[in-house]
């Protein structure tokens, strides 16, 4: 029991995480306008965690 709570204590961690790197790695795309690799990286990023739900 003690375990599980543990392994979803650290999924819920993971997926927070993950999500706070995406919010700020859009935000990185949206001021770099000027470097289309950037925002090219952010786009393809966003893509797939879509994808994987």
């Amino acid at each position: 029991m003690d375990d599980a709570r543990g392994l979803e204590w650290a999924a819920r961690r993971r997926r927070q995480r993950a999500r706070k790197k995406t919010n700020e790695e859009m935000q990185l795309g949206r001021t770099t306008d000027d470097e289309p690799d950037a925002q090219r990286r952010t786009t393809t990023r966003r893509l797939a965690r879509t994808k994987r739900r």
